[in-house]
């Protein structure tokens, strides 16, 4: 996690307490997200997502393969580009 400025940090600090998130947690999430791994990642969603669409956003040709890997399956591909609706 990086911050730019005093201010982004503030925020992030605001953030968390009105979250009610425990006073270290902007300093340990860098090391807490670390530690995840993709398979992780993949069975987390896998037992708490059932969705009926997800929006994937990145480039199609980096992000395709990832999904694949973890046992997601693609549909379809829809440029920025596109007109909506289309």
């Amino acid at each position: 996690m990086h911050f730019e400025t005093g201010r982004d940090l503030l925020g992030a600090l605001l953030s968390a307490t009105l979250d009610g998130l425990l006073p270290d947690h902007v300093a340990t999430l860098p090391a807490r997200l670390a530690a995840v791994s993709r398979s992780d990642a993949a069975q987390a969603a896998m037992e708490h997502l059932n969705p009926a669409v997800v929006a994937i956003v990145g480039p199609a040709q980096q992000v395709r393969p990832l999904l694949e890997k973890s046992g997601f399956a693609p549909v379809g591909v829809v440029l920025y580009t596109d007109p909506i609706g289309k």
